[in-house]
């Protein structure tokens, strides 16, 4: 078991235990809330578990954290930070969309498995959040939406993309790149980079033009389905929402 002595509960008087060592004490707490959270569920976990899990008793557990509820909160944070981070690498180095959206696949791809149970456990849990906390959440979710479906936007104009439907292929590719928080753990043998890599072309191809497979271009049927996919974007273009009736009628 963790020493206990260092311990203290608030307004005690007592010293609390050293930055660094408190620090790791809690990282052990988070992670086993986040394994539990995503592997039994929030209302299959209670402390107790997550006590036994880091090697204190839970009595010593208050000490760290109030409540599930807290525990939550604070993997949502992670959640969002973590997610955060991974938009804004890949914004630092303004490129087209299609190695932006390349790079932005492949960054989330990372921290989807290298968070794979924070992702998983925030996602199951998501509606025992506080309204504020589950708003933020929301907020992140929605970000990594717009962003994608703004290099989708970009590429179509640029004419590098299909001009497919925006925000159904931003839906597909946020689902593509978060998936691996689902099937990936520590230990299943992943390599993350190498996945990161596939994922992420196959994110490109879905939507770039050719799909990336150029032994199909400039032939009668590649020419053909690129004028249809043309036409389409075309048509919902002009396509306008119905004039209201004049006055009267």
């Amino acid at each position: 078991m963790i020493e206990e002595s260092g311990a203290s509960p608030p307004g005690s008087g007592r010293p609390r235990p050293n930055t660094s060592r408190r620090q790791l004490v809690e990282e052990k707490i988070y992670d086993a809330a986040a394994r539990r959270f995503a592997t039994r569920g929030f209302a299959g976990t209670n402390l107790t578990d997550i006590a036994e899990d880091v090697g204190v008793t839970r009595q010593a557990l208050y000490h760290y954290v109030a409540n599930k509820e807290a525990l939550l909160a604070r993997l949502a944070d992670a959640a969002i930070h973590a997610t955060a981070a991974a938009l804004d690498t890949a914004a630092a180095t303004p490129t087209g969309p299609a190695a932006g959206l390349r790079r932005l696949a492949h960054l989330l791809v990372l921290a989807s498995i290298e968070h794979a149970y924070l992702y998983r456990a925030v996602a199951l849990s998501a509606h025992h959040l506080a309204a504020d906390e589950a708003a933020a959440y929301a907020d992140a979710r929605r970000a990594v939406h717009d962003r994608i479906g703004a290099l989708l936007a970009e590429g179509v104009r640029d004419g590098v993309f299909l001009p497919l439907d925006e925000q159904v292929a931003a839906h597909g590719i946020e689902h593509l790149v978060t998936a691996p928080a689902w099937w990936s753990e520590p230990g299943c043998g992943v390599q993350p980079h190498l996945a990161a890599e596939q994922i992420a072309a196959m994110a490109l191809r879905g939507v770039a033009r050719g799909g990336g497979d150029a032994t199909a271009r400039g032939g009668p049927s590649w020419a053909i389905a690129r004028l249809r996919t043309d036409l389409d974007y075309l048509e919902r273009s002009l396509r306008l929402p119905s004039a209201a009736p004049p006055d009267g009628e």
